[in-house]
This record gives structure tokens, sequence and C-alpha cells, in this order.
């Protein structure tokens, strides 16, 4: 949940009136000036990842007009990269995409889109954090502290958390193609 993420935030930069609020009753109306701000600071994180580093995916369901178009607002998300597009047999199509519509190859027919899209901003406390596989709260964490620390002008504490976030999504984003295996002698 936000608030998890949020207090762990509060700990990093000793907030003790955000982890006070946070232990609390949770009145909205006695809520520290620094809440929304890190709220904010932490969506903004999530959107630079999820559009520079790991890709939140999700496929769905469209069927082609008369046009053999597919209307890109049915999807239920933002998009951010149109990944790849399936016939209902799963094999892969060739589209073409326009700034409202994908353009494929059969009208009247169900396609899957695969897309990356950017996550929608997180506003309650309550809200529940999806991250991308590989992504852990430490490094949202980090992010939000370098993006707090470089609002309030302390840039010697921002480039110190900037590095770890930045050691922890290259960690991520390793390209594992230059891993190599070598062949046994005894096979």
């Amino acid at each position: 949940m936000l608030s998890e993420i949020i207090k762990n935030i509060a700990l990093i930069l000793d907030d003790k009136e955000v982890i006070e609020y946070l232990n609390s009753d949770k009145e909205i109306s006695n809520a520290p000036t620094n809440l929304n701000t890190y709220i904010t600071l932490v969506n903004f994180v999530l959107t630079n990842i999820a559009e520079n580093f790991l890709c939140y995916k999700c496929t769905e369901e469209l069927v082609s007009d008369d046009k053999c178009r597919l209307n890109l607002a049915d999807l239920t998300k933002g998009i951010c990269t149109i990944k790849k597009v399936r016939d209902d047999r799963f094999k892969p199509v060739k589209f073409r995409a326009d700034v409202d519509y994908l353009y494929v190859g059969s009208p009247n027919k169900m396609y899957f889109v695969e897309y990356s899209y950017v996550p929608a901003d997180l506003t309650s406390l309550d809200d529940t954090m999806l991250l991308p596989l590989g992504l852990d709260y430490k490094t949202v964490c980090y992010g939000v502290v370098c993006e707090f620390y470089t609002l309030k002008m302390q840039y010697t504490e921002a480039n110190i958390w900037e590095t770890k976030y930045k050691a922890n999504l290259k960690n991520l984003t390793k390209n594992y193609r230059d891993v190599r295996f070598f062949s046994r002698g005894w096979m």
C-alpha cells in the first residue's frame, strides 16, 4: 500500500510529523504538508520508471471495425508503447499505428493488443502499488528521496540518493543477452 512506502520515505528523511500521522487515525484535515509532496513524488518516480526503465505490460482483446481499425481509446490504461498485436490464433500480426487507431489486416476480427502503460496516479494512502516484475519498494523510496532533496535544493544529498537509485535500476535492467554459458568439457 502507498502508506507503507510513504512511511519508509518518512523514516529515511526522518520526518517525524508524517510518521506520527501515519501511525494515528489518519484524519485528512490534520495531514502534514509533506505528505502530499511524498505522494506526488511517488507518482512521478513510478511514471519515470515506467517510461524509461521497466514496463508495466498489459494485453487486451479488441475487435476491429469495418475499416480494419482497432480503436486505441478502447484500451483501459494509458498507452506508453504498443508491443505486439496478435490475431485470434495468437499469431503475430503486422500493424500500423496512428494517433487514434491501429490498422490491422482484417475487418470485424478479434485481436490481442500487448502494450506497455503508465500506471494510474495513486491518490489515497490505501491505494495498492502494482510494481513491474523485479522492481521493489526500496528502489521507489530511493527515487522519491532523491527527488525530494532536489526539490528542496539540497543537491549533495540528492546526488547520494540518486546514485543508490540509479544503481538499483541498473541492476534491474541489466542486459542478460551478454551472459555467456561455457560448454562443459565432459559433455
